[in-house]
This record gives structure tokens, sequence and C-alpha cells, in this order.
């Protein structure tokens, strides 16, 4: 339990834009994004309670200086009177990055929170940062968990874009994703092909079904993109998570949001608060190595769980991103990253 608000400083004058970080929603309001995101709502529970787990107060009585918005490397010189502060008061400064890059941050003293992270290369002070979307059940589904009864077979959900191995060799000739495959691609086809898993697959031609396009500016599109998205989830048993361009899937959280079973590729991740919660119990887990098995990983997991357990993991699930994931949750047991 929290033994005291943890204090933290920031300035408007030290923003370089316009939209400022999470972290400071309960001080500051919600940013622009935000204030324009009209299927949002996540971070609401957060600027209610956050008040409760921080203290925003001078530089020379905080525990943190935070940077007032998501990390841009390009912006880098902008933020140096910001970290000259926070070293000239020997403060540690909190940096937060929502980003696909998984570039190392060299500025020292700083604790980065970051979406993209790897295990092998991961520095002491890189935490792993949740992807947050919208409570799935609260816009899409009257606020109720849509529990599903086990049945022989399994359904897995999927739905969105997927590469061929001709697009992904176009990608990487522009960029370098390491020893990334597609792995997505390789999941899907092999889960097709088996007859004994039932396949809810949305497969999608462009990203975000094409909303993306000029700017996100077609509101009703994204509406109806995202909706279906939701529901695809929200109405299924198991539902597919690996990576993006970056190490982590907004997926994965939203597959815990709507209360699902996540069929994991893990890539090298980080997943947050892995001290205190036993992912290996709440997802189907695979290596990146065993895509071409993941039909029979999946069979495997679904004969094993009875009824009554299969039940009880999707509350459980659910749970867990309310009160891990969710930024409420992911904020109010933030004090476990140090020692206060």
């Amino acid at each position: 339990m929290q033994n005291r608000k943890i204090k933290i400083y920031s300035d408007k004058k030290y923003l370089t834009q316009e939209n400022h970080e999470v972290i400071l929603f309960p001080f500051w309001g919600k940013n622009k994004i935000e204030l324009e995101n009209e299927i949002g709502g996540q971070f609401d529970d957060f600027i209610t309670n956050g008040h409760k787990y921080f203290e925003l107060t001078p530089v020379e009585d905080c525990d943190f200086v935070v940077l007032p918005e998501n990390y841009n490397h390009e912006r880098l010189p902008e933020y140096h009177s910001i970290i000259s502060l926070a070293k000239n008061f020997n403060k540690p400064i909190l940096i937060f990055y929502c980003n696909d890059s998984d570039a190392k941050i060299r500025i020292d003293n700083a604790i980065i929170f970051r979406t993209s992270l790897y295990k092998n290369n991961r520095e002491k002070n890189e935490f792993p940062l949740p992807a947050w979307s919208e409570d799935f059940l609260q816009k899409y589904n009257n606020g109720n968990l849509n529990i599903k009864h086990k049945k022989l077979i399994p359904t897995i959900s999927y739905c969105g874009y997927t590469k061929t191995l001709k697009d992904y060799i176009k990608d990487l000739l522009q960029i370098d994703y390491g020893c990334w495959r597609p792995l997505r691609h390789e999941a899907i086809k092999t889960l097709k092909n088996d007859k004994n898993i039932y396949k809810k697959f949305i497969i999608r031609n462009d990203f975000f079904g094409g909303a993306y396009k000029n700017n996100f500016s077609d509101k009703e599109k994204i509406k109806i993109v995202r909706k279906e998205y939701a529901e695809n989830l929200i109405t299924g048993e198991y539902a597919l998570a690996t990576r993006g361009r970056g190490n982590f899937s907004y997926r994965f959280y939203e597959i815990f949001n709507s209360g699902k079973i996540p069929v994991f590729i893990n890539t090298d991740c980080v997943l947050p608060y892995e001290k205190f919660i036993a992912y290996k119990n709440y997802v189907v887990w695979l290596e990146d190595s065993e895509v071409k098995n993941i039909n029979h990983l999946l069979l495997d997991f679904h004969n094993k769980i009875g009824q009554e357990d299969f039940i009880n993991l999707q509350k459980e699930i659910r749970e867990i991103w309310e009160e891990w994931f969710s930024p409420d949750g992911f904020f109010k047991h933030f004090y476990l990253h140090f020692n206060l």
C-alpha cells in the first residue's frame, strides 16, 4: 500500500508542443488530443483519483521532475532547461515515451517509462508503459463483461491489418527491424489451416481499415472501424496478440480490457508489473520461435482448462486491466517502481 503521495514537479513553460503528459492530467486537465478524442474517456478515473497518488510541489520539495510531454528525440535540445533544472536540484527526471522506437534515451538521472522495450537490452532505468485505449466494455458493451462458457472448439478473434512476407521485405528495406519476422501473418495462416479452431477473423487490407488517411479526418469511419474491432474482441474467447512496429501491442492491453484470453507471442517483451502479475497464468504464452505451433499450443491450453476456470479467467483478466493496466490502475501502483 502506498505510504504517501509521490511528489512531482513540472511546469507548462517547459512544453515544446501543446499536449502535456498523462501523469499531469489530474492537475492540468486533459490535453488537446484527449479533449478532441470522441471515443476516449480512458483517463477519466485517473483524473478523478490522481490527487490520491501524486502531489504537485515546488521543485525543491519533489521526488521527481516530470518532462511535461511525450518524449521526442528531435526535441532533445529544447529539453535542456528542465533537464538542467533536475540536475541542479539533484532530482531524477521522469520521462514518458509512448512510441514505436526502441532507441535509447541518454539523459543523466532519467527514469524512463516506454511502450517499446526489449528485455535483452533493457537499462536499469527503463520500465514498461501500457498502451492506453478506451474502456471497451464501457464504450461498446454497456459496461458488461461478455462471459463465454467453454465449448469443445475454441474461438480465436483477430480484426486488423496483416502484411504478407513481401510487404515486410519492403518495410525492411526502409527501417531496421532487426530479427523481427512477419509473426502476425504466420500465426494467422497457421490458425486458418486448423479445422479444430473456430476463427473470428476480420482481415483488413489497410491499417486501421483506412480510417487513418487524411490525418484521421473521417470521424464517422473511425467510429465504425473502432466499434467493429472492439466487438470482435468482446464477443470472442481468445484473441491473437503480437507486436506491431514497436515491440509492444495496443491489442495486448485491449484484450485484457475486453476480458478475453490473449494468445500472446512473446518477442523479448517487458510487460508492466511483471513482479506482481504471473502473466503465464492468464495468457496462452508462446515464444516467437513457436509460432508454427500456435494452433497446437492454443488447443492444448483449451483442452486442459475446466469450465469454471475458463469463466473465472475471463473475470480475472478484466480485473488485471482495471487494477494494473488502465491509467488509474497503472498510476495507483506507480510507487511500486521506487523506494520512497
